[in-house]
């Protein structure tokens, strides 16, 4: 006897201007590397003028893995030296806010230091915080980070997307072809890296038809399941730049 999956809430879709950030987690910052697709990274911002961003405490938690300074501590200098990924901070705040920097920080600070008081890893607490005071969305494949917050009651950012939200839109806006796709599909795997399920035992282009697509271009056809398959598959729609 078959029976019907639970309920879910309506597709949401975010339908208004880009994001002016879209934060990284730790997670997916080490994913990327992993991958060695900093392009990624570029593609967005050159793309839909949005900059992708970590906190401070992403940056130290990510050059403190031993495995990221033996191999990937050039590709993180480099992408944070370009301006393709930015560390906000003091410093760095004033490009993307228009209130005080100081106090903006100060608030990323105090809820931050809340969120890892109450459970949160370090670099995921300090990361919904930054996206919580910015209203900007994540980029982290830690599920446990949302049932912690949920468990303590507190607010989630406006969006949670996986590494795999990028690289499939990255696809879909034409800029990756499916066996790039697979290519870092295939590195994860062997890497015991977080796979979404429906990539899990699948290529790339079998796996999509079930991958809800969190990030998409408003510019092109829409790929991968149609309908929400999670109460997280809030779907964020993106402009190109001129």
């Amino acid at each position: 006897m078959s029976t019907s999956p639970p309920s879910l809430p309506h597709e949401s879709t975010q339908q208004l201007p880009n994001p002016v950030l879209i934060l990284i987690d730790t997670d997916s910052l080490l994913q990327v590397l992993i991958a060695e697709e900093t392009r990624l990274l570029r593609f967005v911002k050159r793309t839909y003028r949005i900059q992708p961003a970590i906190t401070e405490a992403v940056e130290v938690e990510t050059r403190g893995k031993l495995r990221v300074r033996a191999r990937f501590q050039k590709d993180l200098d480099k992408i944070l030296s370009e301006e393709s990924l930015v560390v906000l901070d003091t410093r760095t705040l004033p490009a993307y806010v228009t209130t005080d920097a100081h106090a903006v920080y100060n608030s990323m600070q105090a809820v931050g230091f809340d969120y890892a008081r109450n459970g949160l890893d370090y670099g995921e607490a300090y990361t919904y915080a930054a996206a919580i005071v910015l209203k900007a969305p994540v980029i982290s494949n830690d599920l446990n980070a949302v049932k912690t917050a949920r468990k303590k009651a507190l607010q989630l950012p406006i969006s949670i997307a996986r590494t795999f939200d990028l690289v499939a839109l990255c696809h879909q806006g034409g800029y990756l072809q499916e066996r790039d796709c697979d290519a870092i599909r295939q590195v994860l795997f062997r890497e015991r890296e977080f796979l979404p399920a429906a990539f899990q035992h699948s290529s790339f282009a079998k796996g999509l038809d079930h991958f809800y697509l969190r990030f998409v271009d408003c510019s092109t056809a829409i790929t991968g399941a149609s309908d929400p398959i999670t109460e997280l598959d809030v779907r964020i729609v993106l402009s190109r730049s001129p």
